[in-house]
């Protein structure tokens, strides 16, 4: 589940130890700039900048999103961009392609819901159309993941 920076009880919560090699948006921070030229890559970028402002307009206190709008800002001219355009989007659903080493590229539908009573929270499912070849990758994958 996603979280734009509350607990249960309304919390702020505090900033988490990241992987150095990507960013929490999913996107590694160097490589921004290309990642945002290739068409599908690019518009799950935008979303996730224009979810992030939906996020900061609403919790304007919240501490961990003030500060990581200010990191993204300060590291990424690109990001900078996209922020500027003001944007604001609540994801619900787009299309994702992720290339996994063992089955190839996967076509995924990623749809976000929302968690009830907590506005806060929203649960991401990446799902394939039934019978797709993505829908066949996916099996594959859970037969090499059992396997292992």
């Amino acid at each position: 589940m996603e979280s734009h920076g509350r607990r249960a009880h309304g919390r702020s919560r505090q900033p988490v130890a990241r992987r150095p090699e990507r960013h929490p948006l999913g996107v590694p921070l160097p490589d921004l700039a290309e990642h945002l030229s290739d068409e599908e890559k690019g518009r799950f970028a935008r979303a996730a900048v224009a979810d992030l402002r939906w996020a900061a307009g609403r919790y304007p206190g919240d501490a961990g999103i003030q500060a990581l709008v200010a990191e993204m800002l300060a590291l990424s001219p690109e990001f900078a961009a996209l922020w500027a355009e003001h944007e604001v989007k609540v994801r619900r659903e787009q299309r994702k392609q992720i290339a996994h080493p063992a089955v190839g590229v996967i076509e995924a539908i990623c749809q976000v819901l929302p968690v009830p009573d907590r506005e806060d929270l929203r649960l991401v499912l990446y799902t394939t159309e039934p019978g797709s070849p993505s829908h066949q990758a996916l099996r594959r994958l859970r037969e090499v993941t059992l396997s292992s």
